[in-house]
């Protein structure tokens, strides 16, 4: 397991990328038909630039909805745990119709580098 510092000020910042991605989300299941009727499955690749272009993964099932977050960095996977039930919360501000629950998945290691780091 790597271990990652994270200045606060770079914290601040990389905290309200995972704000605003929630509220991506949130809009994206406000706006998509078979979500709000409780079933379908939706995948959100986001920008490099937030959350080093992670992906966040919806699935609906009645009322209940699944957020499962896949890292695409070391820093990203820690801040994510850290953060997983302010995210839940947002989430569940923005749409309280719903049951919500934010799953943060193992980081998937895609190069020789990823996989330094996880190693290191």
């Amino acid at each position: 397991m790597v271990e990652v510092e994270i200045d606060p000020a770079t914290a601040t910042a990389r905290t309200q990328e995972l704000v605003d991605a929630a509220a991506v989300v949130a809009d994206t299941i406000l706006v998509t038909p078979s979500l709000v009727h409780g079933e379908g499955e939706v995948t959100i690749h986001l920008r490099p630039t937030v959350l080093d272009g992670s992906e966040i993964r919806l699935e609906a099932k009645g009322e209940a909805i699944t957020v499962a977050l896949t890292p695409a960095t070391v820093e990203v996977q820690r801040l994510a745990e850290q953060s997983q039930a302010r995210f839940a919360a947002e989430l569940t501000e923005r749409i309280p119709s719903f049951q919500i629950a934010v799953v943060i998945n193992p980081r998937q290691v895609t190069s020789r580098r990823d996989l330094r780091d996880e190693t290191a």
